[in-house]
């Protein structure tokens, strides 16, 4: 999944994680639910305290709501071929459930695939950088 460099290794500011205070993204409550096979792009660096530059990935919270059955949901840079992994699963219609994400940026965002439609609300707790 990933690692952190010893108490050995050269000194760098490339891959450091900056914390920032809990803040909404995306809330297709407010919006349109995804459709069944459906994608959202999700702004990430450029808004709302994110730098424009020097961002790899963030790291936030993932959370569905008014799932419309049982399925996957799954983070992705925006752009990129999906990957076959998922950061969430539904049991079932209505199901509301969250789960940490870190996810790799392209275009300064990301995508949120759902297999079969729901609401999502992504939180962004901090990025890391290139």
């Amino acid at each position: 999944m990933g690692w952190f460099t010893g108490i050995d290794d050269a000194r760098s500011t490339s891959g450091l994680f900056i914390p920032t205070a809990p803040t909404r993204h995306i809330d297709t409550r407010q919006t349109n639910p995804l459709a069944p096979g459906g994608t959202v792009a999700v702004d990430a660096a450029g808004a709302h305290l994110i730098p424009t530059t020097g961002v790899s990935a963030v790291a936030g919270t993932l959370t569905i709501t008014n799932s419309k059955g049982p399925g996957f949901f799954t983070a992705f840079p925006d752009g990129a071929t999906r990957p076959t992994a998922s950061n969430l699963n539904a049991e079932h219609a209505g199901q509301t459930i969250a789960n940490h994400i870190t996810t790799k940026l392209a275009n300064n965002r990301f995508d949120v695939f759902s297999q079969t439609g729901g609401d999502v609300i992504v939180d962004i707790t901090g990025w890391y950088t290139i």
